[in-house]
């Protein structure tokens, strides 16, 4: 390298280079640097001073020294420690002219160093002292650089929504090992500016070792020609021997997404039929799903109840959770209180690239009656053998349990033949939708005989009793 040597109020320029240590050299190791000038430089005033430029970068301080004419007290050499952040701290200052050891110098703390000499003459004789050689031994740091010819997309063009895959390589091209090598991938917008789609860490990298990178990125919503950017250490938080192969790049092209989003709309965990009746304060949930994982904010489910729109911002009954990376699945929950009426619910759902999904599965119409009812009551199978389950919806105001429901069971002439007492179930688990099994036997656990018989449900709660009567057969 070239230094640059102030020497007073003028310039004084002065050879010096990193060459790998030799034998020769004393103090030096096998993977050291010696930072050397091969020109005399003396005074002609009373003192003057020069400095290097920065010396490194360094993975480890070694020594430095020096010789010179005169008396030893007329040359003085102070060591400068630069951080990456640019700051300068002193942090030696001597007349000794060998053996100086360097190596209390944390190298991670300042991977670089200038050396500042003063040079005063004898204010006896008059000399001035000549420094003939000036020399610092320090290891190398690392360099991370990326493999060009190995950076590279699995496809190079692919379908709006579809992961991108790329890999590349690292590789320690320095002398020392790299700890901590952040890698930041990035799309390169129309602006020039660069959006981080993922950052990762390559934890260690010894001197001359490759670390082989795969990365799977979210789909596109661009579509187009598209730059990626993949960037080491993009913070400059490694002293490295250089930043000039830190980064690649490559392009890739994206074709348009014609693809509709997916919508379910279940009411209470489970999909119902237009016309249903369903509580007054139902637990609506609607799922949107797209290949482009683009369903990320309110835009991508728009709510409406009887044609009137369902704010997010001014209902706390509708929340909404964004599609994810690992949950591409957006979700809209809408919890109204509902009075008795027939209702018309209407969902929007529109990706990133104005695709709606079918209006077949974002519509449902639905009916809400607070009375208490017993509906779809019937037994399966009907005739039976062995064994049949009674089935029945049960509807109430608020969740209002009965405090009474049983089934009869009776001969055609009105014997009662079993009971079946529906509350334990009931009281287990609040679901609106039941089935009761009965192995044909009656009370006193013999089959019944092959025949026609009545069953009655008998509903009792605060908003009176319920009363149904159904037939069944036996066959065996």
């Amino acid at each position: 390298m070239v230094g640059i040597y102030w020497f007073k109020n003028r310039r004084f320029y002065a050879e010096a280079w990193g060459t790998r240590c030799a034998s020769s050299l004393q103090g030096c190791d096998s993977a050291g640097i010696v930072t050397t000038i091969d020109t005399a430089i003396t005074i002609q005033r009373l003192s003057a001073g020069f400095a290097t430029d920065r010396i490194g970068p360094a993975s480890r301080w070694q020594q430095l020294s020096w010789q010179s004419t005169g008396n030893r007290t007329q040359t003085r050499f102070t060591v400068l420690g630069l951080r990456l952040d640019g700051k300068e701290d002193s942090l030696l200052t001597t007349t000794q002219s060998a053996g100086i050891d360097l190596s209390f110098i944390d190298a991670k703390r300042y991977p670089y160093l200038r050396l500042h000499a003063l040079l005063q003459r004898d204010t006896n004789t008059g000399i001035a002292p000549k420094l003939t050689t000036v020399r610092l031994t320090y290891t190398k740091a690392g360099d991370a650089a990326i493999s060009y010819r190995t950076f590279r997309a699995e496809h190079d063009s692919l379908d709006a929504g579809e992961p991108i895959s790329i890999s590349a390589e690292v590789r320690n091209l320095g002398q020392a090992r790299l700890d901590s090598i952040t890698v930041r991938i990035s799309l390169v917008l129309p602006t020039g500016q660069r959006q981080t789609l993922q950052t990762l860490q390559i934890d260690s990298l010894s001197a001359g070792a490759t670390h082989p990178l795969t990365i799977t990125l979210p789909a596109f919503v661009q579509t187009g020609l598209q730059t990626l950017a993949l960037e080491l250490d993009p913070d400059s938080r490694l002293a490295e021997l250089s930043k000039q192969n830190n980064r690649a790049s490559l392009s890739i092209f994206v074709r348009a997404d014609t693809v509709r989003p997916t919508a379910t709309i279940e009411f209470d965990g489970r999909r119902i039929s237009n016309g249903e009746t369903v509580r007054q304060r139902p637990r609506i949930v609607i799922r949107a799903f797209d290949n482009t994982l683009s369903l990320t904010d309110t835009n991508a489910i728009r709510v409406f109840l009887n044609r009137r729109p369902i704010f997010y911002a001014q209902s706390q009954q509708l929340t909404f959770i964004p599609a994810t990376a690992n949950n591409p699945t957006a979700t809209a929950i809408f919890t109204p209180t509902l009075t008795d009426g027939d209702y018309t619910l209407f969902a929007t759902i529109r990706d990133a690239a104005g695709n709606l999904a079918d209006s077949a599965s974002t519509v449902v119409r639905f009916r809400v009656d607070s009375e208490f009812r017993v509906e779809n009551l019937f037994n399966y199978p009907n005739p039976f053998s062995d064994k049949t389950e009674f089935a029945f919806r049960l509807t109430s105001p608020d969740d209002e349990r009965p405090t009474e429901f049983k089934i009869f069971i009776y001969t055609i002439a009105g014997r009662l033949v079993q009971e079946l007492d529906v509350m334990p179930v009931i009281n287990a688990g609040w679901s609106e939708y039941y089935r009761i099994p009965w192995d044909g036997r009656d009370k006193d656990g013999d089959l019944l005989a092959n025949g026609v018989y009545l069953y009655r449900v008998v509903v009792r709660s605060s908003k009176g009793t319920i009363t149904k009567t159904e037939r069944l057969a036996i066959v065996r």
